[in-house]
């Protein structure tokens, strides 16, 4: 009890005696609200609602700036049965702020929670796993993954009955199961065998050799007629993604220079200082300019996708002679369109 009201007088003194900055100000008021949420939630044994609140005054103060809050972060984290997080916040507190009065405290915690980790920890076994050829993936209790390490290797495994992997690349996995004694030490080895590097044979060529007629003279096969070009859809041409490209780049110009003309025009109202309304009335223009911007580069993208569809579209990949074209483009400069004419 004593450590609990030395930390709270340490972490309210903080608190008290922060600087005066404006923009710490709020910050430092959201802290105080939660560490007295967290006080309270504590002293009625709500030790999850004081844990939540606790680490809430961590994301509005400067971290390390009050070591003492790790303190009763880890306090929470005891009560609550959370063993290891207690330990880690134990020892970040007594890292931070070694020369605490607190520490004699702790240092009594952490022993306890020790020796309560040791009795709860299951007993380990040691493991050999052997393989020829060796380099094979060791797995335990899991399928997928990198696994624990490549074969040979001695681990260390809890007691009781596990699932081992072993998987080596162009051979056969192997899955074993491993049991697994206090003090004693297991022995696995294998053999992997070498997966089929054999083609599978076709169906149409297993059929062949059925009827196959040794006095007939072997089929003449015909060359393989080359594959028709498969049509490439809208989604598939560099027009739809220029498109795309600079329709985004224009509305976001829009959205930005109308959120721009409402705010001068808000001073304007306030202030009815010329030099804003002027600025919003620049500012106007060029929302309108970049909306119409927006629309045509639209349309057009739209217009090509309609036209082109799945690909078999007859909207051609490039201007047929006579043919004029207007098509959004993007480039180191910045963004609009071309103008094409085919002679």
């Amino acid at each position: 009890m004593l450590a609990r009201i030395i930390s709270s007088f340490i972490v309210v003194s903080v608190f008290l005696f922060a600087g005066p900055v404006s923009a710490q100000t709020k910050n430092r008021d959201k802290a105080r609200a939660h560490y007295e949420a967290a006080e309270k939630a504590y002293q009625k044994a709500e030790f999850r609602k004081a844990l939540d609140d606790y680490l809430k005054v961590l994301d509005y103060i400067e971290r390390d700036s009050i070591p003492d809050m790790y303190f009763n972060i880890a306090q929470c984290h005891r009560q609550l049965g959370e063993v290891e997080k207690a330990l880690f916040y134990y020892r970040l507190f007594l890292s931070k702020s070694p020369t605490s009065p607190l520490r004699p405290e702790v240092e009594k915690h952490v022993t306890a929670l020790e020796a309560e980790r040791q009795k709860t920890a299951k007993p380990k076994g040691k493991v050999t796993i052997i393989t020829e050829p060796p380099g094979a993936s060791i797995l335990i209790d899991t399928f997928e993954g990198e696994g624990v390490g490549v074969t040979p290797k001695v681990l260390e495994v809890e007691v009781g009955t596990h699932i081992l992997v072993l998987r080596l690349a162009n051979h056969k996995d192997i899955t074993h199961q491993l049991v697994v004694e206090a003090e004693k030490m297991v022995v696995v080895q294998h053999t992997l065998v070498p997966s089929s590097g054999a083609a599978p044979v076709k169906t149409e060529d297993a059929k062949s050799l059925l009827t196959q007629d040794d006095t007939k003279k072997p089929p003449v096969v015909a060359d393989p007629v080359p594959d028709a070009p498969r049509p490439v859809p809208f989604y598939g041409r560099w027009w739809f993604w220029t498109g795309v490209g600079a329709t985004a780049v224009f509305a976001i110009a829009t959205g930005y220079f109308g959120m721009e003309t409402l705010s001068l025009k808000d001073k304007w109202n306030d202030t009815g200082e010329s030099k804003y309304k002027n600025d919003g009335e620049n500012a106007r223009l060029f929302t309108d300019l970049f909306l119409g911007a927006t629309v045509i580069s639209a349309g057009l993208t739209i217009w090509g996708a309609i036209s082109v569809g799945d690909g078999t579209g007859d909207l051609p990949k490039q201007p047929e002679k006579g043919s004029a074209w207007l098509l959004p483009s993007c480039g180191d400069a910045g963004c609009g369109f071309v103008f094409q004419y085919h002679f």
